[in-house]
């Protein structure tokens, strides 16, 4: 080899050997893939799981959760939830908020007697009532008081005025103010007496009820810190809880006026602290035992100010403890879970604690954006583990309530209902619920508290019915029923009686009975007596006592006619709130305008604070529960992302990267959608969806900077060896480029145009070039149009490939529609110059499908991009064959059976090219699939008809038969020219073994 060799292809072998395409060439691993296949994606999955978890990405992903849920299908719904709703419409129609709680406790009633398995009250009552009762029965009207008091208070304070101004001595009033002091205490204690009415009969009802869970809140801030003085005095206080202000300032080296501020204050918060822990300590002990214990070392005058509250302390503590022994039990296992802890409870009144069933606490908890999407289902306290109100209702409604809750693995957790049948809850590691919300407060029954209230109203005033007809009997056994009953006597006097806890001595039904069968009783008395007295009178009918007892007759009728008719609205009432409660678990919740009680969901900004508690029992009653995906899910689903996008961007064309990465992109939403429907599994979105965009972003940026580098190398390196066609095509997919050429299946395309010689001559040479320019440059662009190569041109004739360097799966019919649309350039071409006096122009096409070698072939050091072998010059006989047959396009079988379900075409017929022994079938190319014209079929299927008469030897048949094509179809120069050989070889037929096919005789 020279050194010109050496030197001229030596650039060439080194651009194939670097660039991966040879498999001879190609190492293992190249040192260029890690940075492309590792390093990079790596870097972008880091870079998006540390992005994605920013309040702004963790946000994003917040919401794209509740879009999410909003296109799922609803969950189902328990039909054991529905709860009425102290709405706007209910104040607006029966006061404003806060209701009595004795007419809460009417409303607990009315539901425990409908059937209700369990009610949740989320109400929190941490305060005595502030409301008064009218204490009329009692002989107390506290409001009556308050006026008359004012006014006298007045008379005094205007005397004592008066006396100041007149005679300017001073008037003895302490008489009168002592007098009115004492009437001001009897009136306080009337009002506070009134007050604690309203407590009791709401703990009646809730002691009477036993299916009542209430609510307690959780005080989530921690004690504020405390001053090194306040600390000292702490300790002092521990050390001599009945140390005086001097003393402690003595004992502390403190000044009098720094102690005394603070000493009350903290005694009081010591003392609070050592009942708490009393309580703890000894659970069964009753309050003044405690009392007794805790202000054992404090005098008198330091006992009665603490007394009061210490004992309301006691009182509640003691409560708590004993109802903690079901609302507060320690879960197995807890400390599986990050519990958050409460830094204290604010419980309800302690009488009141005593008549729940249980109580949980209300506090819920709120993502980054005010949307409550979980909530915890277990809070560690003081007393105990503390349980959500959903979780609780639900142990209720299994029949767990004491049951003994189980952190498993998940984590979960777990219990077993009274059937023995296990139930797990999942959830997260701080013990969080995800909510499977319905779409709104409509998802379950949902109804105005008013409504309850209105049925209270109807029995109301059938008690006041029932009052009326009571007064107007004179039956002993009904006044002895009346006086027996202290809760008659307390709801049809409208007084509270201090036995309103002890529950329905006689129900109303049992009175009821009574007052109707007496008052019946009475109006047949009366007309039994009324009947006799006319009798006895014969007829007189003015008898004074006998109209007296008509009227009395006619007043007890009306009467019970009213009674009767509120029996039965009152019994279509209750049926109604029978129907809605029976069996089921009622929740009772406050969301009117201005109390505060709504929360945020996925599906709407004003949710009622109660609808989350039902959210949280559907969730777990249905089991249809929520998951987050474990994180090494979203791992696992970044580096999947970025490494079939770094894949697909850096081994495939843009276009193709682009689709994969777009449908990987929607497959993973897919995915998570289906997984949320389905499995109830949360899936991260964002952070995902981060990585495939900026793992394609860095892809393409190297990918771009790396194909620049290679296509300057091309350039520089066969600028001057191949055509600019060729180089483009390079440039754009470098891996196409072998050494040599390589065998490959293509569909060769050779045009000449008919007669260019005697065009030429007709045109000065400057025309030449423009016709030439026109020409070339029209056929070029219909064939970059359909993605053909152009090899080269020579003279007037075009070389195409189309299958390669590219491969193409349709090139027979890309070279057929190319072929069909030059045909058709060449028509407007002929069109134009015919206008102007031009040559009359023809085209022949000759196409033929088959394996070729194509590659850069040439010298050493002059080369182009070509084609070469049996099919491609197949094509160029068949391009020189259509002036044998009078055709513009001919084209090889392979090519008709590779194009043939895109093509209108006819056979032609048989021949066999000089220089090869095997036959070849050809065809005329007509038009694209279902373009070609009537006649154009007519003259196909007749030229088939008389081509069947040929290859039968039927050669007179055929002969006429092709002329009658040419004659009665339009001219038709492929059935003149078959004719004349059909004719030919009547007068000279072929030898007994000819086979049908024609010898080319040129080219």
């Amino acid at each position: 080899m020279d050194a010109s060799d050496s030197g001229a292809n030596r650039p060439v072998e080194q651009d194939v050997a670097g660039s991966g395409v040879s498999p001879a060439a190609r190492p293992t691993v190249q040192p260029a893939t890690w940075p492309r296949y590792v390093l990079l994606p790596l870097l972008s999955a880091s870079l998006a799981l540390g992005l994605a978890h920013l309040p702004i990405l963790s946000g994003l992903e917040l919401l794209t959760f509740d879009l999410r849920m909003r296109l799922r299908p609803q969950p189902p719904r328990s039909e054991a939830i529905v709860y009425f709703d102290i709405d706007d419409a209910a104040l607006l129609e029966h006061g404003m908020w806060p209701w009595p709680r004795d007419t809460i406790g009417a409303m607990l009633r009315l539901l425990t007697r409908a059937g209700a398995r369990s009610i949740l009250l989320d109400i929190e009552y941490s305060e005595p009532s502030r409301a008064t009762v009218d204490l009329g029965a009692t002989g107390a009207d506290p409001v009556a008081d308050l006026g008359r008091l004012e006014a006298r208070l007045a008379a005094v304070r205007s005397a004592i005025e008066s006396a100041r101004t007149t005679t300017g001595t001073p008037v003895d009033a302490a008489g009168a103010l002592e007098e009115l002091e004492l009437e001001a205490r009897a009136l306080g204690h009337a009002l506070e007496r009134g007050r604690q009415q309203h407590d009791l009969l709401l703990a009646a009802a809730l002691g009477s009820a036993g299916i009542v869970h209430g609510v307690l809140h959780i005080d989530t801030d921690g004690p504020p810190g405390r001053s090194d003085l306040e600390t000292r005095i702490l300790g002092l206080l521990g050390q001599r809880p009945g140390a005086t202000a001097g003393e402690a300032a003595g004992a502390l080296g403190v000044a009098l006026s720094v102690v005394e501020p603070q000493l009350e204050r903290l005694r009081s918060e010591a003392l609070c602290d050592a009942a708490a822990r009393s309580v703890d300590a000894y659970p069964g002990k009753p309050v003044e035992w405690h009392m007794s214990r805790l202000l054992s070392g404090l005098s008198p005058q330091r006992m009665r100010p603490l007394r009061m509250a210490l004992d309301a302390l006691l009182e509640r503590e003691l409560s708590i403890a004993a109802l903690m022994k079901r609302s507060g039990r320690h879960a197995r296992l807890e400390d599986q879970l990050r519990l958050r802890d409460a830094h204290g409870v604010t419980p309800p009144l302690g009488a009141l604690v005593r008549g729940f069933r249980a109580l949980s606490f209300s506090n819920v908890t709120m993502d980054q954006d005010g949307v409550v999407r979980s909530v915890p289902l277990l809070w560690r306290a003081r007393h105990g583990t503390l349980r959500q109100p959903g979780l609780m209702l639900a142990l209720d409604w299994a029949g767990a309530l004491d049951s003994e809750l189980e952190v498993v693995e998940g984590p979960a957790i777990a219990f077993a209902d009274r059937d023995g049948r296990r139930w797990e809850i999942p959830v997260d590691e701080q013990g969080d619920l995800l909510i499977n919300w319905t779409r709104s407060v409509g998802g379950f029954p949902h109804y105005s508290a008013g409504g309850l209230r209105d049925a209270l109203a109807l029995e109301s005033a059938h008690v006041e019915n029932l009052r009326r007809l009571d007064s107007t009997g004179s039956g002993d056994r009904l006044s002895r029923l009346s006086s027996e009953n202290p809760w008659w006597t307390s709801v049809a006097g409208r007084a509270p009686s201090s036995a309103a806890d002890s529950a329905v001595v006689v129900e109303l039904e049992t009175i009821e009975r009574v007052i109707l069968s007496n008052a019946e009783e009475q109006l047949r008395m009366l007309a039994r007596s009324a009947g006799r007295s006319l009798a006895s009178t014969s007829g007189s009918g003015g008898d004074p006592r006998t109209v007296r007892r008509r009227e009395r007759m006619t007043h007890i009728g009306q009467r019970l006619e009213f009674a009767r008719r509120a029996r039965r609205q009152l019994a279509t009432a209750h049926d109604q709130v029978a129907a809605l409660a029976r069996d089921r678990v009622v929740l009772i919740g406050a969301s009117a305008t201005g109390l505060g009680d709504l929360a945020q969901t996925p599906y709407e900004k004003d949710h009622p604070g109660i609808g989350v508690h039902a959210n949280v029992l559907n969730t777990i009653l249905t089991q249809r529960h929520l998951r987050r995906a474990a994180p090494w899910v979203e791992l696992a689903l970044v580096l999947v992302l970025v490494t079939v996008s770094s894949v697909a961007i850096l081994g495939t064309r843009l276009r193709v990267a682009a689709s994969v990465s777009a449908g990987v992109f929607g497959a993973q939403l897919l995915v998570a959608q289906s997984a949320l429907v389905r499995h109830g599994l949360w899936i991260p979105v964002v952070s995902p969806c981060l990585a495939l965009a900026l793992n394609s972003v860095v892809m393409l940026a190297y990918r771009y900077f790396s194909e620049y580098m290679e296509r300057q190398q091309i350039e520089r390196m066969f600028g001057y060896y191949l055509s600019r066609e060729v180089i483009d095509q390079l440039k754009a997919d470098p891996s196409r480029l072998r050494r040599g050429g390589q065998e490959v299946e293509i569909t060769a395309l050779f045009t000449d145009l008919a007669g260019f010689s005697t065009v030429s001559e007709q045109l000065t040479p400057q025309q030449v070039v423009e016709f030439i320019n026109d020409y070339l440059g029209d056929c070029t662009e219909v064939l970059m149009e359909y993605q053909g190569t152009l090899e080269r041109y020579e003279g007037d004739a075009i070389r195409a490939m189309f299958g390669a360097p590219v491969p193409q799966g349709d090139h027979a019919v890309r070279a057929c529609h190319t072929s069909l649309a030059i045909q058709e350039v060449v028509r407007k071409l002929r069109e134009r110059y015919r206008s102007t006096g031009g040559p009359e122009l023809g085209m022949r096409i000759g196409l033929n499908t088959g394996r070729a070698v194509v590659g850069n072939i040439g010298a050493r050091n002059r080369f182009n991009f070509t084609m070469m072998g049996d099919s491609v010059n197949l094509a160029a006989r068949l391009e020189g064959a259509n002036k044998f047959f009078g055709t513009a396009i001919l084209i090889g079988e392979t090519t008709f059976e590779a194009a043939r379900h895109a093509i209108e075409a006819r056979e032609v017929d048989r021949i066999r090219v000089a220089g090869r022994a095997r036959a070849l079938g050809i065809y005329e190319l007509l038009a694209r699939k279902g373009e070609a014209t009537p006649q154009q079929l007519d003259r196909a299927a007749a030229y088939a008809e008389a081509l069947a008469l040929y290859r039968s030897r039927r050669f007179s048949d055929a002969a006429r038969r092709f002329d009658e094509i040419d004659r009665q179809l339009g001219p038709d120069p492929t059935s003149k020219a078959m004719a004349v050989r059909s004719a030919e070889y009547v007068a000279m037929p072929p030898p007994e073994d000819w086979d049908g096919v024609y010898v080319l005789k040129g080219k």
